[in-house]
């Protein structure tokens, strides 16, 4: 257990993010892309130690500020659901979004590399 902890901290995560729209087909490629590039950087470095795998489907939306407004994060575990919330939530994107009516699910894979 000590040793798995121990290559947590000094670990290697890779996040994996995939997003796709779920309301309107109007979202091109490129903004999809951006998003994705964006909502990753804010992923990084988690505050918490991960012992194991984690997954989350989320489910966003952008205000008319541009900032992102998290909607729901299905998770089993509560600490990654609060992360997220947290790192995400008001969080404002370099990239200006055209279809802030549109949610975006966003499923989010963080792995621990031994």
């Amino acid at each position: 257990m000590k040793t798995l902890l121990t290559k947590s901290v000094l670990g290697i995560m890779l996040i994996t993010l995939s997003i796709s729209a779920t309301a309107f087909n109007s979202t091109s490629k490129n903004e999809i892309a951006s998003i994705t590039k964006e909502v990753k950087e804010l992923l990084t470095d988690p505050s918490f130690e991960i012992d194991e795998n984690q997954y989350a489907r989320i489910t966003i939306r952008f205000n008319e500020n541009n900032e992102i407004v998290v909607l729901a994060v299905d998770s089993e575990n509560d600490e990654l659901d609060y992360f997220i919330k947290e790192r995400l939530n008001y969080k404002k994107l370099t990239h200006t979004i055209i279809n802030k009516r549109q949610n975006y699910i966003v499923p989010l894979k963080m792995d621990l590399k031994h």
